[in-house]
């Protein structure tokens, strides 16, 4: 990962965005440092709506131990996104809170690098010199930290020409598809530039079968072996739910209870702890990326009977990144498409108790930061 140099704190107020992975509004981010560099990711909540004290403690409480998680994190920056103006608080918004976060901050005994709040009409430190008015958005807007930034139209929903869009949902009716091994096919799509009609009718009937749409989210995110682990037994259930009659909930229940009982690890289970994040062996940041890029592709082509599995793949992604919040909007509109997805509904309680994956935390020792 490329390293950018935030020199002052309007450079880190111009790269939050980029580590939260968008637009913060109303929020508190809290970014964590080991020594100089940050992580790869930001940590952001909703702000509270109302401002007493018992909010900005439970707030904190939460946002510790989310912090205590993180490996070899020593030091955190405290940006406050306010709603609310400098000119109608008359002052700097949100005094109270930052106090009161950066207090347990420290008391927990991190670092506090920066603290700091961007209202829409100003922005400015909370150290207890902070102007009435604040400072010019302009000085983050002019930081040198913008223009290394990556293009954020790099991380749209890529435009697909209509035509081929339509091509590929006529092979996806008349299953006019690829004669092909699906692990290669899979492989293929993470890393071509561009997807022929074929192809992307081909992974759309693979996302929506539940089964083979874990092969292609984990595949993507974690490589072709651990696609052949995952379709390997994905089939293997598949014919046990035949033999047996029953659901997939009462299979995982089963080889879980089983597996307890004789004191082993349950066989094929633990894709499905991949699924909500329980490993220490951390993806490649920029195999995730690659993925990402075709879970967006896969969005752009999918018809709406098909959005709400590709949805949640981006969504899946984002989370895997530790861009929790971006990848709450992308389930958001899951959720709008499907109101009963079930993947969608996993991923958002998750995200809803506030948890990242293993991965996310394991990687802050050795973490390349900006």
């Amino acid at each position: 990962m490329e390293i950018i140099r935030a020199a002052s704190t309007a450079d880190l107020l111009a790269l939050t965005p980029a580590l939260v992975g968008f637009e913060p509004r109303r929020s508190l981010v809290l970014i964590p440092f080991v020594g100089t560099r940050t992580l790869p990711s930001a940590l952001r909540v909703d702000l509270p709506r109302r401002r007493r004290e018992k909010e900005a403690r439970e707030l904190s409480h939460v946002m510790l131990g989310m912090l205590s998680r993180f490996r070899g994190v020593d030091g955190v920056a405290v940006v406050v996104y306010s709603d609310a103006t400098f000119e109608q608080e008359r002052g700097i918004p949100y005094l109270d809170l930052a106090r009161a976060m950066t207090a347990n901050l420290e008391r927990a005994g991190f670092r506090v690098v920066e603290a700091a709040c961007v209202a829409p009409d100003g922005w400015e430190l909370y150290d207890g010199t902070h102007h009435a008015r604040g400072r010019p958005l302009d000085e983050i807007a002019a930081s040198s930290v913008s223009s290394e930034l990556p293009e954020r139209s790099a991380e749209a929903v890529p435009e697909v020409a209509a035509a081929l869009r339509a091509s590929a949902h006529l092979r996806l009716l008349r299953g006019d598809l690829l004669d092909a091994d699906i692990i290669e096919v899979i492989e293929d799509a993470v890393t071509a530039e561009e997807w022929t009609a074929a192809t992307a009718a081909t992974l759309l009937a693979l996302v929506t079968s539940p089964p083979l749409r874990d092969v292609v989210l984990l595949q993507w995110a974690f490589g072709r072996q651990t696609g052949e682990d995952v379709y390997d037994q994905s089939m293997l259930w598949s014919a046990m739910r035949e033999r047996t009659g029953e659901t997939m909930d009462e299979l995982v229940a089963r080889e879980l209870a089983e597996a307890a009982e004789l004191g082993v690890e349950a066989e094929g289970v633990q894709h499905a702890g991949l699924l909500r994040g329980h490993s220490d062996a951390m993806p490649s940041r920029e195999r995730l990326g690659s993925a990402l890029r075709a879970a967006r592709r896969l969005v752009a082509f999918a018809p709406s009977e098909a959005l709400a599995p590709a949805l949640t793949i981006e969504a899946w992604m984002l989370w895997a990144l530790g861009r929790g919040s971006a990848a709450g909007d992308a389930l958001d509109r899951a959720l709008d498409h499907d109101p009963g997805y079930g993947l969608a509904h996993v991923l958002q309680a998750v995200l809803g108790a506030g948890m990242l994956p293993d991965w996310v935390f394991t990687a802050a020792a050795g973490a390349h930061a900006t």
